[in-house]
Order: C-alpha cells, then sequence, then structure tokens
C-alpha cells in the first residue's frame, strides 16, 4: 500500500519546485533560496531539512534518492521532510 508523502518523492508530483512550476507555473526555486526545488535537492540537499541526514548512515549522500529510500531511517524521515514542506506551502496559501 502506498504512503501520500512517499508517493510524492518515487513520483516528482507534488510539493517540489520544479513540479509546481511545470503544472502551475510557480516559481521552482525552492524557499531555502539556493537551488530549483527538486526531489534530490529537498530531501539531500536543502539546508531547511540537513539536520535529518545527520542520523542517516554515513555514505548517505553517495546515494542517489531510490538507493536512500531504501534505508528505513532515510525513508521515513524524507517522508517527513515531504509533510513538513507541504506543511509550510499550506501555510503560506493560507497568509497571502
Amino acid at each position: 500500500m502506498g504512503n501520500f508523502y512517499e508517493n510524492q518523492i518515487y513520483t516528482a508530483h507534488g510539493v517540489f519546485g520544479t513540479y509546481q512550476e511545470r503544472f502551475f507555473h510557480k516559481n521552482p526555486i525552492c524557499d531555502c533560496g539556493e537551488e530549483i526545488g527538486s526531489v534530490e535537492h529537498l530531501i539531500m540537499r536543502c539546508k531547511r531539512w540537513a539536520s535529518y541526514g545527520l542520523s542517516w548512515p554515513k555514505n548517505w549522500a553517495t546515494l542517489d534518492i531510490l538507493k536512500l529510500m531504501r534505508i528505513a531511517s532515510c525513508k521515513k524521515d524524507a517522508a517527513k521532510i515531504i509533510k513538513l514542506q507541504l506543511a509550510s506551502i499550506l501555510r503560506d496559501l493560507d497568509t497571502n
């Protein structure tokens, strides 16, 4: 059975700037301002969520996103990042 947040990672559909730009013509730059909000950026490079990587295996940064998602702790944290990112987007919509 699928998980709403994990499915966004596997399909690259949802909270990612790249998806939001393609389908809704929104700015693709991540809220951190560093780069385009792709799956890889949000989970693996975004400074907003960097604290999650501190508890991951030492070699996590050398893995691609699919290999990272095979590690239970990383998969759980990645889904949490997506959930928090979605909450942030919805909060921003509510205040505008």
